[in-house]
């Protein structure tokens, strides 16, 4: 899922001056409905995307915006990101640590020495979700160059210790910086791609992807790979036919009194004339395979019930007839 710069939820949340925070929570509820989410995993995948495109402060109002969510469906209630990334905290921690102490030496030293340090660092992420590489990645992104700040090394080591952080997370996908353009927005300068007024808009964003090494490190002792000449060798050959299958009595039944009534109606103007004929095409099709849950017809003109939601048959047990000859 990719979320638009603009995105209104988005820019309430960038924006401090913005004190609505009950309107985003109803802005939220009224996205998950407007895009039909309606799964508890659908919904987490948005609020996560969500956390990470805001910056600090964003993020802070987001999870005063989850609390009131929360509040209003207990029943389905989101995670926060820092909860969230209480379960890896201690991952988040011991692959912090690996990088500031070995991660200017990455490369630089011994075969052993690099085994070890990637052996450190995939171990760490063997009790991670697949679904949450993403979000601790970006987690250990943003706490090593906190780290690497405070301590203030003045011979390279923190250019050293991302590269290799860098390198190790390439394993897993690929790394995505993103810049702001801040120059002229002429066609000359934007073909060059390039200005000394450009600023970073993030740190580089480690985004894992997919790669082979997911599969040699999480997933072999619980994946199958399988040819499709594997799956098919032992099936039958396949055979396409038409099959008829006669409608159930009662469906057959009502079908002949909708279809004829709307037939008549179509023909007299003061009932809608030929405004009902598509109406009348459209129940002829699709009746016979849903005699149930339809509407009532109503006259174009006036808007007059012609024709009421037929009683005969209503549940989804007349078409166990047809189900069955299929079958």
């Amino acid at each position: 899922m990719v979320i638009e710069k603009d995105d209104k939820i988005t820019t309430s949340l960038e924006n401090e001056s913005y004190k609505g925070i009950k309107t985003i929570a109803k802005d939220l509820e009224k996205y998950f409905n407007e895009m039909h989410i309606r799964t508890e995993e659908g919904k987490q995948q948005y609020v996560d995307e969500l956390y990470n495109n805001l910056s600090d402060a964003g993020i802070k109002r987001l999870d005063k915006v989850i609390e009131l969510y929360n509040a209003d469906h207990p029943a389905e209630p989101l995670t926060q990101m820092s909860d969230k990334m209480s379960r890896y905290q201690q991952s988040i921690t011991d692959i912090t640590a690996l990088l500031l102490q070995y991660g200017d030496k990455y490369g630089k030293e011994n075969a052993d020495l690099d085994k070890f340090i990637y052996g450190e660092f995939t171990d760490s992420l063997q009790n991670v979700k697949y679904d949450d590489i993403q979000n601790v990645i970006d987690e250990i992104n943003k706490k090593l160059h906190e780290e690497l700040t405070k301590q203030e090394f003045s011979d390279g080591k923190d250019e050293r210790c991302l590269d290799t952080f860098k390198m190790l997370s390439k394993q897993y996908g690929k790394v995505e910086q993103r810049y702001e353009y801040a120059g002229s927005s002429s066609e000359e300068d934007l073909a060059e791609k390039v200005s000394a007024r450009g600023r970073s808009l993030s740190s580089p964003k480690t985004k894992p992807g997919i790669s082979p090494t997911i599969f040699t490190d999480f997933l072999l002792d619980c994946a199958v790979f399988l040819d499709l000449s594997d799956m098919s060798s032992y099936l039958p050959d396949l055979k396409e036919m038409v099959v008829t299958v006669p409608m159930a009595r009662e469906v057959a039944r009502d079908h002949s009194i909708l279809v004829s009534r709307l037939t008549a109606y179509a023909k007299r103007r003061e009932s809608g004339g030929f405004a009902l004929l598509s109406q009348a095409l459209q129940y002829g099709l699709f009746y016979p395979d849903m005699p149930y849950g339809n509407e009532e017809i109503r006259n174009p003109v006036d808007g007059d019930i012609l024709i009421s939601t037929m009683n005969t048959v209503r549940e989804k047990n007349c078409c166990r007839k047809k189900k069955s000859s299929l079958n």
